[in-house]
């Protein structure tokens, strides 16, 4: 990981490296008071978490199911189809590896898994317009076992990937608010 943030050791002041600072639009998963202070002082009034390594930028905002550049450029992609058949391949794909799960395809499924509540008459609080727009324009049936798909991409989700772990990595406060929305997601599935 690449360290933004540092606190002296000596006068306890939170300090950071502007010249490591991600582009623009893109948001470090990282914890602690240093951190938050360092967006104090570049005037960051809102969450605003990234995490940098040399593999991945997670681009979020918030800890909502959507406040991420990942479920947003699916939502785009899922705007697109006149079925359900992206919703089911992303939930398949989390359901039907061993493997360990990469950030994105934990995002994009949480999105997808969003649109199953949503057409369940479930949304969340922050379901983007254009999965309505969607709903209204497209009227499909939700195959019986959707539901019970998505719930166990979430469990997977939760249980183990590279999504969870950046969220173990922020600031506790950010984590606790990410696991209770995908949690409220998960009861809206029921």
């Amino acid at each position: 990981m690449q360290e933004l943030c540092r606190r002296n050791p000596e006068t306890g002041e939170a300090t950071f490296d502007r010249a490591a600072l991600p582009p623009a639009g893109a948001v470090v998963v990282s914890g602690g008071s240093a951190l938050t202070e360092a967006r104090g002082q570049l005037g960051h009034t809102h969450t605003s978490i990234t995490a940098l390594d040399d593999d991945h930028t997670m681009g979020a905002w918030g800890t909502e199911i959507f406040a991420n550049d990942d479920a947003m450029d699916w939502i785009a992609a899922f705007e697109e189809t006149d079925d359900l058949h992206l919703v089911e391949r992303v939930l398949r794909a989390i359901t039907n590896t061993s493997e360990h799960l990469e950030a994105p395809a934990c995002s994009e499924a949480l999105a997808a898994a969003e649109v199953v509540a949503t057409l369940l008459k479930r949304p969340g609080p922050d379901v983007p317009s254009e999965v309505f727009e969607w709903i209204a324009r497209v009227r499909p049936a939700v195959p019986p076992e959707l539901p019970g798909t998505a719930q166990q991409a979430i469990d997977r989700i939760l249980a183990a990937s590279e999504l969870r772990e950046l969220w173990d990595e922020a600031d506790p406060a950010d984590a606790t608010a990410w696991r209770a929305a995908v949690a409220d997601l998960r009861d809206r599935l029921q």
